[in-house]
């Protein structure tokens, strides 16, 4: 299992290089920039409701919350906006109107909207297919960039109709000359229905491992299949930041590197925790949109983390993983070669309190979403 997160990881696997050549400064900006960041992705098309409730909803908003994106009822401002995550602020979502079919010239919109300041492109697409979508795809294919068309849905679509939408729609990319157009149903309000989990995994084929890492931890926590991508992409800190520990030597507090400091592991948790919606505000909007009293959903908060992430609470769960950590050093140590077996120690200790960790947060997720959703989710 562990040697094969590091097979199937390129950013694991320059942890490797790096610690067998002993360069920590280079694993310590890895760990930073997983942590943070910068990440922009385009929304492009008209400015319609369904599109300002999506942008609001890839930010864990509702359309009356704070900060909501909004469509006017006669929107003619044609500059990008940028939309901050409320608590990611390394990641934005910018809408980007769309030119009339008449007036585009695929070379001079890219240029005006600077297409390439966007890590990834999402096109809103209906089911009439304007002319100027070709267009651009054909201009962005020529310089190898991905970009995604989704069909917003609506509440009075039925599983036929959105079938005829699409079947419409990949036939007009097809009369245009588009050859396999990557288009997705997607509902603008409820993310853990229809293709959105599919689009997922098709930008993930295209985005650095870095910045699709950093949509997922920002991405509100809608379902379990999308709580299972934000544990896997936490697998990289966990072995980024037990490599520091193992690679740099101890200071007072056992186990914990003079590279890996007390507040960095405290930093590692509250963006676990805040990246699977236990902290109280990504709870206070969850009950809000479930309908539900917000201390319904705190209840089903168990792990001392999920509550409060303190030094003391970082010192009993280290304490706690180094007597566990004979248990497990077999098996990190099979994972492992040459320089870097000789810090197992550390390494598996801030690895196995790590894990647990995330364990713990991962379960709490799971029983919040319960209390949620019941079994729709």
């Amino acid at each position: 299992m562990m040697a094969e997160v590091l097979k199937n990881s390129k950013v694991l696997q320059t942890i490797k290089d790096s610690l067998d050549k002993n360069t920590m400064s280079d694993i310590k900006a890895t760990l930073e920039d997983l942590l943070s960041n910068c990440l922009n992705i385009a929304v492009i098309g008209k400015r319609v409701p369904e599109k300002m409730t999506f942008i609001n909803s890839l930010r864990g908003l509702g359309d009356d919350d704070v900060g909501a994106a909004h469509a006017g009822p006669a929107d003619t401002n044609k500059e990008p906006i940028m939309y901050p995550h409320p608590q990611h602020s390394d990641v934005r979502i910018w809408d980007l109107s769309m030119p009339e079919s008449n007036e585009c010239n695929p070379n001079e919109y890219l240029e005006t909207v600077k297409v390439n300041h966007y890590c990834s492109l999402i096109f809103t697409v209906s089911e009439r297919l304007a002319v100027a979508y070709a267009a651009l795809w054909k201009e962005l294919h020529k310089g190898e960039k991905e970009l995604y068309f989704i069909l917003l849905t609506s509440v009075t679509d039925s599983s036929d109709s959105l079938l005829e939408k699409k079947r419409s729609i990949m036939e007009s990319f097809k009369n245009q000359g588009v050859k396999s157009p990557q288009v997705f149903l997607v509902s603008s309000s409820a993310l853990h229905q229809l293709e959105f989990m599919d689009l997922l995994e098709a930008m993930e084929k295209n985005i650095p491992e870095l910045r699709m890492n950093a949509l997922l931890f920002s991405l509100p926590t809608f379902s379990v299949p999308i709580l299972k991508k934000k544990r896997a992409a936490f697998k990289a800190v966990v072995w980024t930041a037990a490599s520091l520990s193992g690679g740099a030597s101890t200071i007072p507090l056992p186990t914990v590197s003079s590279v890996l400091d007390v507040n960095m592991l405290m930093k590692i948790l509250n963006k676990a925790r805040d990246s699977f919606g236990l902290d109280n505000k990504s709870l206070e909007r969850l009950a809000k949109q479930a309908r539900l009293p917000v201390a319904e959903l705190e209840s089903a908060r168990t792990s001392e983390l999920s509550i409060e992430i303190s030094k003391l609470v970082i010192q009993r769960k280290l304490a706690l993983a180094e007597k566990e950590r004979s248990l497990g050093a077999k098996l990190v140590d099979t994972a492992l070669t040459g320089s870097v077996k000789s810090m197992t120690k550390s390494f598996t200790t801030m690895y196995f309190m790590l894990t647990a960790s995330l364990d713990e947060l991962e379960e709490d997720a799971v029983r919040v979403l319960r209390k949620a959703y019941g079994d729709n989710y």
